[in-house]
Protein backbone atom coordinates (compact mmCIF):
# COMPACT_ATOMS: atom_id res chain seq x y z
CA UNK A 1 0.00 0.00 0.00
CA UNK A 2 1.29 3.17 -1.05
CA UNK A 3 -1.44 5.86 -0.42
CA UNK A 4 -4.30 5.68 2.39
CA UNK A 5 -7.08 8.04 2.44
CA UNK A 6 -9.07 8.34 5.88
CA UNK A 7 -10.82 11.94 6.05
CA UNK A 8 -13.87 13.12 7.24
CA UNK A 9 -13.98 10.36 9.32
CA UNK A 10 -13.45 11.76 12.94
CA UNK A 11 -10.40 10.30 13.72
CA UNK A 12 -8.58 11.35 17.29
CA UNK A 13 -5.60 8.97 17.26
CA UNK A 14 -3.17 7.87 14.59
CA UNK A 15 -2.57 4.31 16.69
CA UNK A 16 -2.99 1.16 13.96
CA UNK A 17 -0.20 0.03 12.60
CA UNK A 18 0.07 1.61 9.11
CA UNK A 19 2.07 0.01 6.48
CA UNK A 20 5.77 0.35 6.55
CA UNK A 21 5.62 0.83 2.29
CA UNK A 22 3.13 4.38 2.91
CA UNK A 23 4.11 7.40 1.04
CA UNK A 24 1.26 9.03 1.23
CA UNK A 25 -1.24 10.09 3.62
CA UNK A 26 -4.56 12.07 3.69
CA UNK A 27 -6.45 12.26 7.29
CA UNK A 28 -7.96 16.58 6.40
CA UNK A 29 -10.70 17.23 8.80
CA UNK A 30 -10.59 14.32 11.35
CA UNK A 31 -10.00 15.42 15.23
CA UNK A 32 -5.44 13.92 15.25
CA UNK A 33 -3.68 16.06 17.82
CA UNK A 34 -0.58 14.47 17.26
CA UNK A 35 1.52 13.56 14.23
CA UNK A 36 4.50 12.23 16.02
CA UNK A 37 3.55 8.68 15.45
CA UNK A 38 3.64 8.61 11.41
CA UNK A 39 7.51 10.27 12.03
CA UNK A 40 9.34 6.70 11.11
CA UNK A 41 7.19 6.14 8.36
CA UNK A 42 8.87 6.53 4.52
CA UNK A 43 5.80 9.37 3.94
CA UNK A 44 6.44 11.44 1.13
CA UNK A 45 3.09 13.48 1.38
CA UNK A 46 0.89 14.13 4.37
CA UNK A 47 -2.28 15.58 4.47
CA UNK A 48 -3.54 16.92 8.02
CA UNK A 49 -5.71 20.05 7.13
CA UNK A 50 -8.50 20.89 9.01
CA UNK A 51 -7.38 19.25 11.88
CA UNK A 52 -8.03 21.67 14.75
CA UNK A 53 -6.33 19.44 17.69
CA UNK A 54 -3.16 19.48 16.52
CA UNK A 55 -1.63 22.59 17.54
CA UNK A 56 1.90 21.31 17.51
CA UNK A 57 5.01 19.91 15.27
CA UNK A 58 7.93 20.21 17.22
CA UNK A 59 7.08 17.28 19.20
CA UNK A 60 8.23 14.41 16.83
CA UNK A 61 11.52 12.88 17.15
CA UNK A 62 14.47 15.30 15.76
CA UNK A 63 15.14 12.75 13.08
CA UNK A 64 11.37 12.14 12.18
CA UNK A 65 10.35 12.83 8.49
CA UNK A 66 12.99 12.35 6.64
CA UNK A 67 11.37 11.71 3.86
CA UNK A 68 8.88 13.93 3.55
CA UNK A 69 8.21 16.52 0.78
CA UNK A 70 4.67 17.81 1.25
CA UNK A 71 3.14 18.70 3.89
CA UNK A 72 -0.75 20.35 4.49
CA UNK A 73 -1.49 21.63 8.13
CA UNK A 74 -3.58 24.39 6.50
CA UNK A 75 -7.31 24.86 8.89
CA UNK A 76 -4.85 23.37 11.97
CA UNK A 77 -4.50 24.71 15.28
CA UNK A 78 -0.64 25.43 15.51
CA UNK A 79 -0.24 28.59 16.80
CA UNK A 80 3.28 28.85 17.50
CA UNK A 81 6.46 29.09 15.55
CA UNK A 82 8.79 26.45 17.20
CA UNK A 83 6.37 24.21 14.59
CA UNK A 84 7.77 26.03 11.97
CA UNK A 85 11.41 25.84 12.99
CA UNK A 86 11.25 22.01 13.28
CA UNK A 87 10.01 21.86 9.91
CA UNK A 88 13.46 23.49 8.71
CA UNK A 89 15.38 20.62 9.48
CA UNK A 90 13.54 18.58 6.87
CA UNK A 91 15.95 17.55 4.51
CA UNK A 92 13.12 16.74 1.90
CA UNK A 93 10.42 19.38 2.45
CA UNK A 94 9.41 21.64 -0.73
CA UNK A 95 5.95 22.31 -0.57
CA UNK A 96 4.22 23.23 2.76
CA UNK A 97 0.78 24.75 3.22
CA UNK A 98 0.32 26.11 6.80
CA UNK A 99 -2.44 28.90 5.77
CA UNK A 100 -5.77 29.95 8.28
CA UNK A 101 -3.48 28.83 11.40
CA UNK A 102 -3.34 30.58 14.88
CA UNK A 103 -0.08 31.01 13.55
CA UNK A 104 -0.82 33.56 10.48
CA UNK A 105 -4.65 34.67 11.34
CA UNK A 106 -2.90 38.32 13.69
CA UNK A 107 -0.29 38.87 10.76
CA UNK A 108 -1.30 40.45 7.35
CA UNK A 109 -0.94 38.25 4.47
CA UNK A 110 2.61 39.74 3.35
CA UNK A 111 4.13 39.63 6.47
CA UNK A 112 3.21 35.75 7.49
CA UNK A 113 4.67 35.24 4.34
CA UNK A 114 8.09 36.61 4.53
CA UNK A 115 8.24 34.94 8.41
CA UNK A 116 7.42 31.67 6.65
CA UNK A 117 9.87 31.72 3.66
CA UNK A 118 12.80 32.95 6.01
CA UNK A 119 11.98 30.50 8.21
CA UNK A 120 11.89 27.44 5.25
CA UNK A 121 15.00 27.27 3.44
CA UNK A 122 13.92 24.43 0.97
CA UNK A 123 10.74 25.13 0.53
CA UNK A 124 9.71 26.10 -3.05
CA UNK A 125 5.87 26.47 -2.45
CA UNK A 126 4.15 28.22 0.10
CA UNK A 127 0.29 27.82 0.14
CA UNK A 128 0.14 26.80 -3.54
CA UNK A 129 2.07 29.43 -4.41
CA UNK A 130 6.18 29.01 -5.81
CA UNK A 131 8.69 30.08 -4.20
CA UNK A 132 11.53 31.23 -6.25
CA UNK A 133 14.63 32.65 -5.77
CA UNK A 134 14.50 35.73 -6.65
CA UNK A 135 11.03 35.84 -4.32
CA UNK A 136 12.93 34.00 -1.75
CA UNK A 137 15.23 36.42 -1.86
CA UNK A 138 12.66 39.58 -1.61
CA UNK A 139 10.86 37.61 1.33
CA UNK A 140 13.78 37.03 3.29
CA UNK A 141 15.35 40.71 2.97
CA UNK A 142 11.64 41.76 4.21
CA UNK A 143 11.35 39.28 7.15
CA UNK A 144 15.04 41.48 8.55
CA UNK A 145 13.52 44.44 7.82
CA UNK A 146 10.25 43.66 9.60
CA UNK A 147 11.91 42.85 12.61
CA UNK A 148 14.86 45.88 12.54
CA UNK A 149 11.08 47.78 12.92
CA UNK A 150 10.12 45.51 15.89
CA UNK A 151 10.72 46.24 19.08
CA UNK A 152 10.36 42.71 20.18
CA UNK A 153 13.04 42.12 17.59
CA UNK A 154 15.89 40.62 19.91
CA UNK A 155 13.21 37.51 21.45
CA UNK A 156 12.46 37.17 16.95
CA UNK A 157 16.32 36.68 16.57
CA UNK A 158 16.56 34.16 19.57
CA UNK A 159 13.63 32.01 18.60
CA UNK A 160 14.40 32.20 14.66
CA UNK A 161 17.63 29.26 14.70
CA UNK A 162 18.24 31.27 10.63
CA UNK A 163 18.13 34.68 11.85
CA UNK A 164 21.97 34.78 11.48
CA UNK A 165 22.22 33.09 8.56
CA UNK A 166 20.20 35.56 6.85
CA UNK A 167 22.19 38.17 8.35
CA UNK A 168 25.25 36.22 6.88
CA UNK A 169 23.54 37.17 3.11
CA UNK A 170 21.62 40.05 2.58
CA UNK A 171 23.56 42.13 5.88
CA UNK A 172 22.15 42.97 8.96
CA UNK A 173 19.12 45.11 8.80
CA UNK A 174 19.02 48.64 9.11
CA UNK A 175 17.74 49.95 12.43
CA UNK A 176 15.14 52.95 12.24
CA UNK A 177 16.71 55.54 14.20
CA UNK A 178 14.15 56.36 16.49
CA UNK A 179 12.17 59.94 16.13
CA UNK A 180 13.97 62.89 17.15
CA UNK A 181 12.05 63.62 20.67
CA UNK A 182 12.34 67.18 20.32
CA UNK A 183 9.33 66.98 17.57
CA UNK A 184 6.57 65.34 20.18
CA UNK A 185 7.61 67.72 22.67
CA UNK A 186 7.48 70.91 20.97
CA UNK A 187 4.04 69.94 20.10
CA UNK A 188 3.20 69.79 23.55
CA UNK A 189 2.84 72.15 26.92
CA UNK A 190 2.63 71.21 30.29
CA UNK A 191 -0.10 72.78 32.50
CA UNK A 192 -1.40 73.16 35.35
CA UNK A 193 -5.45 73.01 35.33
CA UNK A 194 -7.07 74.37 38.19
CA UNK A 195 -10.29 74.10 39.55
CA UNK A 196 -11.15 77.86 41.70
CA UNK A 197 -13.75 80.14 42.82
CA UNK A 198 -12.27 83.06 40.96
CA UNK A 199 -8.72 84.50 39.20
CA UNK A 200 -7.54 85.94 42.47
CA UNK A 201 -8.39 82.94 45.37
CA UNK A 202 -6.64 79.63 46.21
CA UNK A 203 -7.08 76.73 44.13
CA UNK A 204 -9.86 74.12 45.48
CA UNK A 205 -7.93 71.60 43.10
CA UNK A 206 -5.36 71.09 40.46
CA UNK A 207 -3.76 68.49 37.53
CA UNK A 208 -1.36 69.17 35.49
CA UNK A 209 -1.68 67.65 32.11
CA UNK A 210 0.33 67.92 29.04
CA UNK A 211 -1.99 69.50 26.12
CA UNK A 212 -1.13 69.26 22.23
CA UNK A 213 -0.70 72.97 21.60
CA UNK A 214 -2.86 73.04 18.50
CA UNK A 215 -5.96 71.10 20.14
CA UNK A 216 -8.76 73.86 20.15
CA UNK A 217 -10.37 75.20 23.34
CA UNK A 218 -13.17 72.96 22.23
CA UNK A 219 -11.11 70.05 22.65
CA UNK A 220 -10.16 70.99 26.05
CA UNK A 221 -14.22 71.38 27.37
CA UNK A 222 -14.02 67.37 28.52
CA UNK A 223 -11.12 67.29 30.54
CA UNK A 224 -12.38 70.93 32.05
CA UNK A 225 -15.84 69.61 32.67
CA UNK A 226 -14.84 66.63 34.75
CA UNK A 227 -12.76 68.99 36.81
CA UNK A 228 -15.57 71.26 37.18
CA UNK A 229 -18.08 68.54 37.66
CA UNK A 230 -20.16 71.45 35.94
CA UNK A 231 -21.03 72.31 31.97
CA UNK A 232 -21.26 75.80 32.78
CA UNK A 233 -17.57 77.34 33.65
CA UNK A 234 -15.07 79.79 32.17
CA UNK A 235 -11.54 79.07 31.28
CA UNK A 236 -8.46 81.44 31.98
CA UNK A 237 -4.78 81.47 30.76
CA UNK A 238 -2.15 82.43 32.60
CA UNK A 239 1.30 82.35 31.63
CA UNK A 240 4.24 83.11 34.29
CA UNK A 241 4.85 87.02 34.46
CA UNK A 242 1.46 87.61 32.91
CA UNK A 243 -2.21 88.27 33.27
CA UNK A 244 -5.00 85.98 32.65
CA UNK A 245 -6.34 85.69 29.13
CA UNK A 246 -9.80 84.54 28.95
CA UNK A 247 -10.04 81.69 26.39
CA UNK A 248 -13.49 83.15 24.81
CA UNK A 249 -13.63 81.15 21.85
CA UNK A 250 -14.31 77.71 21.32
CA UNK A 251 -12.86 77.61 17.60
CA UNK A 252 -9.11 78.86 18.43
CA UNK A 253 -6.28 76.86 19.29
CA UNK A 254 -4.77 77.15 22.26
CA UNK A 255 -1.65 78.48 20.56
CA UNK A 256 -3.49 80.96 19.78
CA UNK A 257 -3.35 82.14 23.17
CA UNK A 258 0.33 81.89 23.72
CA UNK A 259 0.22 78.41 25.60
CA UNK A 260 3.60 77.14 27.16
CA UNK A 261 5.20 75.01 29.62
CA UNK A 262 4.28 75.82 33.33
CA UNK A 263 1.13 78.14 32.20
CA UNK A 264 -2.16 77.41 34.28
CA UNK A 265 -5.67 77.31 32.85
CA UNK A 266 -7.86 78.26 35.97
CA UNK A 267 -11.65 76.46 35.21
CA UNK A 268 -14.52 78.73 36.94
CA UNK A 269 -17.98 77.23 38.06
CA UNK A 270 -20.61 79.50 36.62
Amino acid sequence: VRALSHGWSRLARIDAELPASLAELRLEYNMVGDWAPLARLPLVRVALAGNAELARLDNAPADGFQTLEELDVSHTGIAHWRSVDFLARLPRLRALRIGATPLVAGLPADAARAQLIARLPRVTKLDGSAVDARHRADMERYFLALHARNPDADDVKLDCARYAQLVSVHGAPRVPPPPPAHKLDARLADVELQLAADLSGPAAASVRRPLIRSMLVRQLRPLAMRLAKSRRFQMHLKRPQLDWIALDSDSRPLSFYGIDDNAVIRIIPD
